[in-house]
């Protein structure tokens, strides 16, 4: 079974702050959009399987997130 979750992100290192400030800019600029400051953050909503019903091996594969813009393995991989 399945249920929905939700997951902002708002802090990132400065090499994803910087990247993702000029993807804003770009795309606010492509609008018509002219500011002199902003904030932003990142939201996504997933369907995401409940643990119990995951074969002991499928755990192994689910990724994480790793605080700097990036999924990584759990489990070292």
């Amino acid at each position: 079974m399945s249920h929905k979750e939700k997951i902002s992100f708002g802090e990132f290192d400065n090499s994803a702050t910087e990247y993702l400030s000029e993807l804003v800019l770009e795309l606010l600029k492509e609008k018509g959009i002219d500011t002199e400051s902003y904030c932003f953050s990142i939201e996504v909503e997933y369907a995401e399987e409940d643990k119990d019903d995951l074969p002991k091996d499928e755990l192994n594969n689910i990724r994480s997130w790793d605080g700097y813009g990036y999924y990584k393995r759990s489990g070292g991989s």
